[in-house]
């Protein structure tokens, strides 16, 4: 590798973590050197970082819908969705709270729900990782395809 080409690569590495704080990118690094076997991309170290503070896994997310319907019930739909964790409750509200509510077959909701929410975990989990330089750029570039 040249000078400039390690220059060029250095500066890429530094642009696409410039979002995570110093700490926080040490510990990501150190994750991935003991659970893998080869040097780290920047997207696993970005994805490294940004899994802490996630979200609630599928069954917990469920578990929340249903206590909150227990809690709250049809009638009480704001109060209900407010107390969801913020994914749970985009997804609760794609399926509609009423129709959880009346659900006459909860296991085909619980499926249902279970696909939306690991689809919009997902999303969320690769939307966090994308430096914010990055989507600033692209929201540029559609801006000027738009004219």
């Amino acid at each position: 590798m040249t000078p400039d080409e390690a220059r060029e690569t250095t500066g890429m590495w530094a642009e696409m973590l410039a979002g995570i704080d110093f700490q926080t990118a040490v510990l990501a690094l150190k994750m991935h050197i003991a659970t893998n076997k080869y040097p780290p991309a920047i997207s696993e170290i970005l994805e490294n970082a940004t899994s802490a503070g996630g979200y609630p896994d599928v069954d917990e997310a469920w578990g929340e819908v249903t206590a909150a319907i227990r809690r709250h019930g049809l009638y009480n739909a704001k109060a209900a969705l407010e107390s969801l964790s913020p994914l749970t409750r985009t997804v609760a509200g794609l399926i509609g709270w009423q129709q959880l509510c009346m659900s006459e077959n909860q296991m085909a909701d619980r499926a249902h729900f279970m696909r939306l929410y690991e689809t919009a975990a997902t999303r969320e989990r690769r939307n966090r990782q994308i430096p914010a330089s990055v989507k600033m750029a692209i929201a540029d570039a559609s801006a000027k395809l738009r004219i």
